[in-house]
């Protein structure tokens, strides 16, 4: 239940703010921007008012100020940052609208790049399409806005965002944040989008859940799961979150300061009980093909198992590079799953031997669809 809260801070007159005002240009520091409203009553339908505490940069970020999106400007960035609520739009007023969403003036909550303000009634917000999302708020709406990109997102002390695309960050008996805002936002992007791929690559996610016992993690026990890209921002996140939820994981990556930090996470994860294993390869140096060939225990198969029964149950490719997505694909085995992140510019290019030797299912997702 919602509980009375002291009164909100007052809103200054300005802020400080990281604008985009030309394509090919840095993000511009300005101290003294204009707040997105003068008072709380401007808020309209599901908005709520952020104060936000810390903000994160994204891939996307660069992509979008590079000009390829073809944006209106001048645009305040970032779609993944973590803030306090500081008030609540008409349709959020009612203590019984905020309890139903968990939310509360004051509250710790990430803001990941999901919808903003669907208009409610078009065929994608009736049909309640998206998983966990009350009936009225469709990701895909194409009147929505999306944070950072055709509105004004994070790197802004103050923020109107969506009351429906936030997650509560869950607090200790005492009302205290179990994390702090610095550590919410990388997750709101990069750690949502490996979580995902993560899901679409067959794992059960309730093994961590709040109320979970943690046994759960068992059910995830038999299964090997590569990912490529390992040492990077989505991937080392990934290996931590498959580890823990008792897969084994084939951390794959090139380069030394990306395999480095994959055996500092391997060593990590090695502490903590019924995680799955983590093992690390330089896969320009061993191929997929001599990772099955010479160490098939890696992947839980059979002591007969056939050739083709020996490989990851799945592999997450999140480098846009052809050698990893022919590798992700090699490390397979039969009826096992792809899941591809990135995309090229020129698309990816298939090995016929790869789709006709063996039954695997692709799969693409897009970050908005995951509810958190």
């Amino acid at each position: 239940m919602a509980e009375a809260q002291p009164p909100p801070v007052a809103l200054p007159q300005t802020q400080r703010a990281q604008i985009l005002h030309e394509f090919n240009q840095p993000y511009t520091y300005t101290p003294d921007h204009t707040l997105p409203i003068s008072t709380p009553s401007d808020l309209k339908g599901h908005e709520i008012l952020v104060r936000v505490a810390a903000a994160s940069y994204c891939h996307t970020d660069h992509v979008f100020a590079s000009g390829a999106m073809q944006p209106q400007l001048p645009r305040i960035g970032s779609h993944e940052f973590a803030g306090t609520i500081h008030s609540f739009g008409p349709a959020l007023s009612s203590p019984e609208a905020q309890n139903e969403l968990g939310l509360s003036v004051g509250q710790l909550v990430g803001v990941p790049g999901r919808a903003k303000g669907p208009c409610g009634s078009c065929e994608e917000c009736r049909s309640g399409k998206s998983a966990g999302d009350a009936q009225g708020y469709g990701v895909w709406c194409s009147k929505a806005g999306n944070l950072g990109l055709s509105v004004d997102g994070g790197w802004q002390e103050w923020c109107v965002v969506d009351g429906r695309q936030v997650a509560p960050v869950p607090t200790t008996s005492e009302g205290e944040s179990k994390m702090a805002a610095v550590d919410v936002a990388p997750l709101m992007c990069a750690g949502v989008t490996v979580w995902s791929a993560l899901k679409r690559a067959g794992l059960k996610m309730d093994a961590l859940s709040p109320n979970s016992d943690h046994s759960g993690r068992l059910d995830n026990a038999g299964l090997a799961i590569a990912i490529l890209g390992a040492g990077g921002g989505l991937g080392h996140l990934g290996v931590q979150f498959a580890s823990r939820l008792g897969a084994t994981v084939i951390a794959a990556d090139v380069g030394p300061s990306a395999l480095a930090l994959c055996r500092e996470i391997a060593s990590e994860c090695a502490g903590y009980s019924n995680a799955g294993r983590v093992h690390v390869v330089d896969s320009a140096a061993t191929s997929a093909a001599q990772l099955k060939s010479q160490q098939p225990e890696l992947f839980n198969a059979a002591q007969d198992a056939l050739e083709d029964e020996i490989g990851a149950h799945a592999s997450i490719i999140l480098p846009e590079a052809q050698a990893a997505f022919n590798w992700g694909m090699a490390v397979l085995k039969n009826h096992a799953r792809c899941v591809v992140v990135s995309f090229p510019k020129d698309g990816w290019k298939f090995q016929h031997e790869t789709l006709s030797s063996g039954i695997l299912r692709l799969w693409a997702f897009s970050l908005v669809e995951t509810k958190i």
